[in-house]
């Protein structure tokens, strides 16, 4: 967390300075979009070095003999396995757009992208399964038995976050390229994780920073959408479910915001450094595309996350050495 709180200190003065922006006009889906990718190209590691070995190593059944696919209840429920097989996607994909030298526009290197990504969307778990393995123990009844093929992890948090956030970027970073088979299942997998939010009563997990985290798939959900035009409505309700949770909440046990700005996780456990530090990431990440735009939040909004970000100063000490900010809780 190296000057995390400094550079969250410098953006939430950027987005206070257009607080008062006016709705802009037709064009702020396409604006959110540029800006999107642009994010998306910032924060992907693609060296050629890297891409080298993912090429020279990609089987040609589109998998990576280093990632164990093993999918279903007796995966691993941690850092599951089979995310890799989206990071190395994701990384060609930047590559491709240029972002690593010799790559831009390569057609064997889309080529290979499209390999790997048809090796998952065949092997989708609403392909060959069932969707309701997404998170079968917040979902009864469920289609799901441990038997269920397809690929999907033992926790819901795989399902749902971990890989649709990179289906996201990687979609939407390659959304001119894509064939009409692939963009359906772009838009699938993203779709389905923000459309637990339709739910009633929601899932339990919907709290805290995976409400933000999810939101944010549902921006890339939108930005996918309507044969890539955008979807202006699934796109503003992201956002006004990613805005909503950035409100105090004072109850006992109840992730979010806290009256003294501190953040709270998995039923009250003080996190600000951990899920606080993703949640102000993912809000950060959200309110920068929409600066500007119809979809950017409001000063109360704006005025609850600086709070939270003053009550977050109070968890945080300096190295005097190396000037270095970390993170106390």
């Amino acid at each position: 967390m190296v000057g995390i709180l400094t550079s969250v200190i410098q953006v939430a003065v950027l987005l206070g300075a257009v607080s008062h922006v006016t709705v802009a006009g037709a064009n702020d889906i396409e604006t959110i979009y540029d800006r999107r990718v642009a994010a998306i190209n910032g924060s992907v590691s693609a060296s050629k070095t890297k891409i080298d070995g993912l090429l020279e190593t990609l089987q040609p059944n589109g998998t990576w003999p280093t990632i164990s696919y093993v999918s279903g209840c007796d995966s691993q429920r941690s850092s599951w396995p089979p995310i890799d097989h989206w990071n190395n996607v994701l990384a060609m994909a930047v590559a491709y757009k240029g972002k690593t030298e010799g790559y831009l526009g390569d057609q064997s290197l889309l080529a290979a992208i499209r390999l790997a990504m048809g090796f998952w969307f065949s092997n989708e778990m609403s392909t060959i399964g069932d969707g309701t393995c997404m998170d079968r123990e917040y979902l009864e009844p469920n289609n799901c038995p441990c038997s269920t093929p397809g690929l999907w992890g033992a926790n819901w948090a795989s399902n749902v976050m971990h890989v649709p956030k990179r289906v996201g970027q990687t979609c939407n970073t390659l959304r001119s390229e894509l064939s009409e088979s692939e963009l359906g299942n772009c838009t699938l997998i993203t779709s389905r994780a923000f459309s637990t939010f339709y739910r009633d009563p929601y899932p339990t997990y919907l709290t805290g920073a995976n409400v933000l985290d999810i939101s944010v798939i549902g921006v890339d959900a939108g930005l996918l959408e309507n044969n890539k035009t955008g979807n202006a409505s699934r796109i503003a309700d992201a956002y006004r479910v990613a805005q909503n949770e950035v409100s105090i909440h004072p109850g006992v046990r109840v992730d979010g915001i806290k009256p003294d700005g501190s953040f709270q996780h998995h039923s009250g456990v003080l996190f600000n450094g951990n899920y606080g530090k993703d949640f102000a990431n993912s809000f950060l990440a959200l309110e920068l595309m929409a600066r500007g735009t119809q979809f950017q939040a409001n000063g109360t909004v704006q005025d609850v996350f600086g709070y939270h970000l003053d009550g977050s100063r109070w968890m945080t000490f300096t190295n005097t050495l190396t000037r270095v900010v970390h993170w106390d809780f």
